[in-house]
């Protein structure tokens, strides 16, 4: 395996898990070619997602449009304690210094607007400007350039689903829209990948 390029991608808390591994690798004397960070926030003095925007996620995206109001209300506890520990996390997360890897982050095109949808201000998923200083905190940590292209929606919807029901066999313009979705969040997976290849 030493002898093999490595190359490591997270979304969201998935990317710093994978900014951790690919820098224990690293210091094991693996190869890592490249790192790519799907939406992810930059870890150090990270402030934790408050709970009522996980309780409104976890309630928004495992239910479909058709299901009842009592049941998207029902939250597996499960799910929202390890949402929740995940979140804490990151709030407690230093980042090491590392040699420099290739990194590209798939950022989401827009916000989401957490004070009307879950009454709570939170600028990493609402600001923009926030959500470049993050890309700029990560090339601190990574000592060099962290290359961005855009992908659809926002942070919760690179690979967003809910509108499509698995009991509809018709191709209806809702799946049209999340084929196109996910097919221009993998076209632009495709040009991350050739971008840190031009780099390896």
């Amino acid at each position: 395996m030493h002898s093999r390029l490595i190359y490591l991608i997270g979304w969201s808390f998935g990317g710093v898990v994978a900014f951790e591994a690919a820098t224990q690798l690293q210091s094991a004397g693996f190869d890592v070619k490249g790192l790519i960070l799907i939406d992810s926030p930059f870890p150090r003095n990270h402030q934790p997602l408050p709970e009522g925007i996980i309780t409104h996620i976890l309630s928004n995206t495992l239910s479909t449009p058709n299901s009842p109001k009592k049941n998207r209300d029902i939250i597996n506890p499960h799910l929202l304690t390890e949402f929740k520990q995940n979140a804490a996390l990151l709030g407690t997360y230093s980042p090491p210094t590392t040699t420099y890897f290739k990194t590209v982050m798939l950022r989401s095109r827009d916000i989401l607007d957490t004070e009307a949808l879950c009454g709570v201000k939170y600028d990493w998923l609402s600001s923009q400007r926030a959500r470049d200083e993050a890309v700029n905190g990560w090339e601190g940590i990574l000592g060099g350039k962290v290359d961005v292209l855009e992908i659809p929606g926002n942070h919760f919807e690179a690979f967003d689903e809910k509108s499509v029901s698995p009991t509809r066999c018709h191709f209806t313009p809702i799946k049209s829209q999340f084929f196109e979705q996910i097919a221009e969040t993998s076209k632009q997976l495709m040009k991350a990948c050739q971008i840190i290849d031009r780099t390896a």
